[in-house]
């Protein structure tokens, strides 16, 4: 995958995560939104621990680390799963709302159909 530069955004996290902990930078895996990604879905991303701060990036490079939101963190992808489903499900409708500090006045986006 690596040397292939080929995967999904949790492959890229996956793999940027093994690399901060082999030099010794705790790191773990963030499940959140993208704003701004295309197409836009959830999206897999990392923190890592440097100084005292975790600070966030994006592997892929879809979305500047200031428009990333955290829904939940983990070790893995497997800590922090946008769902877990048993049996069958339909997204009918999916309906995204971000406001930051600077958005106050901004109108959320508007609901969007499957």
């Amino acid at each position: 995958m690596l040397l292939q530069r080929a995967g999904v955004c949790r492959d890229f996290s996956h793999v940027a995560i093994t690399l901060c902990r082999a030099i010794g930078v705790p790191a773990r895996y963030v499940s959140g939104y993208g704003v701004g990604v295309d197409p836009q879905d959830f999206h897999g991303f990392f923190e890592a621990y440097i100084g005292t701060n975790w600070y966030l990036f994006d592997p892929t490079g879809m979305a500047k680390s200031n428009t990333l939101v955290r829904i939940g963190f983990g070790r893995d992808a497997a800590d922090a799963p946008f769902a877990t489903l048993v049996g069958s499900a339909d997204l009918l409708e999916k309906s995204i709302s971000v406001r930051t500090e600077g958005d106050v006045d901004r109108e959320p986006a508007a609901a969007s159909t499957a």
